[in-house]
């Protein structure tokens, strides 16, 4: 028993202590079919029977590598879906004064690329850039046939949750000082702080006693494993258009896109217990766009991530991309 018991604090120490491992999606799961030195655009295959239509995923570029998405990835290629995904890379010395309206250009360039007809998914902070680009999309006549939300803040007034609290407590002057002073970079380890202090608990205790219950009863880490190597893995952002978003939350301005004009079918992700972005941030989007077939979704015991992680979340994903394949007729959402 004594042994045993050696046995497993030894694997807990070691693995606590591990470095994380470098985030990366170039491991051959996709492959890169645009590439800058701002961002990729990566195209991960469907399986199975081939859709007509193809995923444009925007995930969240807040401070950590958006492979944070990867279970909505491979839920969208199981159902045959070719996703292509927008990977905004981290900052460096040649691409950190890129804004706000360098990053539209950069989605709406990527969601011109297939020439397929295109269901639009926006995540987090994905979400917001998503619906910057739909509002171009508009004009140039190339609306997506449906949209997908996950945990994003359209109504940033709404709620009270942490990012929302964190910029009323930090003046704006701030954090414009901490950008000057890193050469026009956010760190990543900033935005790590931020979240962390949010809930130093979690990160510091929780997170290891986790840890130590599934070496105990002897069950697989893997999971634990990545989920600690993406959030101890932060990117360093462009000092730009981190600002321009931070006045944005900051001022609680309206959303600058005519959503009246969003008429495709709109699907909304939200978890009852997310912190980050509380679901009425998110549902926000559906009184506001002119589609009229809308729907709202929200998920108990779910937080911020588990919304387009979880199993429960991913099967509803499921359903609705079978909703709008290729038999799907638009009369029937003209209801």
């Amino acid at each position: 028993m004594q042994i045993e018991l050696a046995h497993k604090c030894l694997k807990f120490a070691t693995e606590a202590l591990r470095p994380p491992a470098p985030q990366t999606w170039d491991d051959g799961s996709n492959s890169v079919v645009v590439k800058t030195p701002y961002y990729k655009l990566r195209l991960f295959k469907g399986e199975g029977r081939l859709q007509k239509k193809c995923v444009i995923l925007f995930p969240p570029h807040a401070g950590r590598h958006p492979n944070v998405t990867n279970n909505l990835i491979r839920t969208c290629q199981e159902e045959g879906y070719d996703v292509y995904v927008f990977e905004l890379l981290a900052a460096t010395l040649e691409t950190k004064n890129a804004n706000l309206k360098n990053l539209v250009e950069f989605g709406t360039d990527c969601y011109a690329f297939p020439d397929q007809k295109k269901i639009l998914m926006g995540v987090c902070q994905g979400l917001w850039l998503s619906n910057l680009v739909a509002d171009k999309l508009v004009d140039i006549q190339d609306p997506p046939v449906a949209q997908f939300g996950f945990a994003g803040p359209v109504d940033f007034s709404a709620g009270n949750g942490h990012i929302k609290k964190t910029c009323q407590k930090i003046p704006l002057g701030y954090l414009e000082s901490i950008v000057t002073m890193n050469g026009g970079f956010q760190l990543g380890y900033s935005q790590w702080w931020n979240f962390t202090l949010g809930n130093p608990k979690a990160v510091f205790y929780d997170d290891y006693v986790k840890l130590w219950n599934l070496i105990n009863e002897d069950k697989d880490i893997t999971d634990w494993r990545n989920n600690h190597d993406w959030f101890w893995s932060p990117q360093d952002l462009a000092g730009p258009w981190f600002l321009e978003a931070k006045k944005w939350f900051t001022l609680e301005k309206p959303f600058p896109v005519d959503f009246s004009r969003f008429t495709w079918p709109l699907f909304l992700y939200a978890g009852k217990e997310d912190e980050i972005t509380p679901p009425e941030q998110t549902f926000a989007m559906a009184k506001m766009v002119g589609s009229r077939f809308v729907k709202e979704y929200i998920f108990e015991n779910c937080g911020h991530t588990a919304t387009f992680c979880k199993r429960e979340p991913m099967q509803k994903v499921k359903e609705n991309l079978r909703l709008i394949s290729d038999g799907f007729k638009e009369v029937q959402y003209a209801a």
